[in-house]
Order: structure tokens, then sequence, then C-alpha cells
């Protein structure tokens, strides 16, 4: 298992760190650019406990000005496999567990990824290498895998749809055996689907979506990395809105846990699914703003 420590600590208090690394570190000279500051605060109030867990996902891009506070007993930063996050633990107490999180990104930084590409684009299980898939992709297949990728993107917006609904609540098994995928795949896993199947590195990515007013967690887009060029593709807002992406849409083993995707904080209470609890019992709550006009 890949793992390193994404951020080493350079202060250390009471009640808080102060985190920061080279490889978290952002250049501030890149002239007037977006910056936003992500404000991420979680409450865990479950008192019994003797252990518990919390895991943060990270951005997958460089950060600035990163801090974590709260009433933690200790913290582990992580990145494995192309997923950073942080492992905040706390002891048994009668008082709710906190922890405040913040960080910076720069416009500028949304395309500088820390993960290795290779580990990045593995295929995974939301993604599909039957014949079926490969026959398509070769018909839409570009000149060019940019012409390629942007086929494939106006086959899955426009065409899909159609035939999807062209399937609903119809018997014709062999119709639907001709067309597989459309039954069981998403947008975005059929889009990594065909560009594998073409040889492209893709991937589903999740993230933070920042909309007007709000953070959307749990968005996804796509990504695809050429040897000259990075291409995002969004098959639900057009493009509205600043994305920061967080990690893959992938099963994630966590301790004693493994999650269908990591998109949004997760916690064990003595090796158990907070989640299996009342929502009460663990808040979350994630906002921005951009720095450069507050």
């Amino acid at each position: 298992m890949k793992r390193r420590d994404f951020i080493k600590t350079t202060a250390l208090g009471a009640t808080g760190a102060v985190l920061g690394a080279q490889i978290l570190q952002a250049e501030e000279s890149k002239g007037s650019v977006a910056k936003y500051k992500i404000e991420a605060q979680y409450s865990i109030d479950f008192d019994s406990a003797e252990h518990t867990s919390l895991f943060i996902p990270m951005p997958s891009v460089v950060a600035s000005n990163v801090h974590l506070q709260g009433n933690h007993a200790s913290y582990k930063s992580m990145l494995n496999f192309g997923v950073p996050y942080l492992q905040v633990d706390f002891l048994k107490s009668a008082q709710k567990k906190q922890a405040r999180l913040t960080y910076e990104i720069a416009s500028y930084q949304l395309n500088e990824r820390l993960f290795e590409t290779s580990d990045f684009v593995a295929m995974g299980r939301y993604e599909r290498d039957d014949a079926s898939v490969a026959n398509i992709a070769n018909q839409l297949k570009g000149t060019t895998p940019k012409e390629s990728v942007r086929n494939f993107y106006a086959f899955i917006k426009h065409e899909m749809p159609k035939r999807q609904k062209a399937l609903e609540g119809k018997e014709n098994l062999p119709k639907r055996e001709s067309l597989p995928w459309f039954a069981t795949i998403s947008k975005e896993s059929m889009f990594v689907s065909l560009c594998h199947a073409c040889g492209i590195k893709s991937a589903e990515v999740q993230g933070l979506k920042l909309a007007q007013n709000s953070v959307v967690k749990n968005a996804s887009r796509v990504e695809v990395y050429l040897k000259d060029s990075f291409l995002a593709f969004d098959f639900h807002n057009n493009h509205k809105g600043v994305f920061i992406p967080l990690n893959r849409h992938k099963d994630m083993q966590l301790d004693s846990a493994l999650l269908a995707t990591f998109g949004d904080a997760f916690a064990l209470v003595d090796g158990r699914d907070l989640g299996n609890y009342e929502s009460k019992l663990f808040e979350k709550r994630v906002s921005y703003y951009d720095c450069l006009k507050a």
C-alpha cells in the first residue's frame, strides 16, 4: 500500500495545529487570481465511545494555509493510492468532539495534482471493459485523443439519454442485452470506460462544487489526462461553479470500514460506522468564501 504523510506539523498547540509542507505550500506570486478559503466544521456527540476516529477527505490539488483546530488527541495526514485525507482521533470524553479545518486554494492550483496518474486512472469497479463498450468506443474514436474524448462527451450527453429512454419499460431482452451498459452505468463511468477502451487516461473524480452561496459535496466530473493538456467534463451543471477535486470515485478502505466512495467526512466509534446511528450525533458543515473579495 502506497502511503506517505502529505502534511508535516510546523506548530502544535493544546487545542489546535498549524499544518504545512512543501507538497501543500503554493507559490503566491502568480499575479491576480481567484483564491478560495474552504472551512469545514465537524461535531461528534458520542460520549460513550472509548475511541473515535474522524476521516476528512482532502483536496487532491495543492493547497496553502492549512489549519486544523479542535479537541482531538492526535491526527495523521495521509496520501493513500492517490487519496489524500486526514485521520483525526479523539479519546473518550463527555465533551463533544470538535474539529475545524481550513485551507486555501488559488485558481491556478486547480490543475496541480498530488497523485501519480498511473495510480489514479487504474480501472475501477464502476467502469466496464466488455466488448460492447469497446465497439462503441471504436465507432466514436477520432483522429486524435482530444477529438475522441469530445466525441465521447457529445454521445453521452445527447445520444445516451435517448437510448436509455427508448429502453424504459420494455421487455425486449435481446435488445437490452445489445446495449447492456445503459441500464447499469452512470454517464461518468461510461465516459471513463470509453476512454480506457481507447487507451486514454481518465478518471471519475468527486469533489466540492463551490456554488453561488453554498458548497455542494460529493459533486462529480470526469478528468482526462493527455500528454499535452488536461480536460474536465461536467455532465450535470455545464461547468457552473468552481470544482475542488478530492479523490477518485471508487471503493476506499478506511480502518475497519470499506466505503463505496469517500466524498464526505466519515467517522468510526470503537470501529463502528457512526453513520449507522442518529444523524444528529454527527454534524458536518462546509462553507467557503473568495479571499480576494472578502
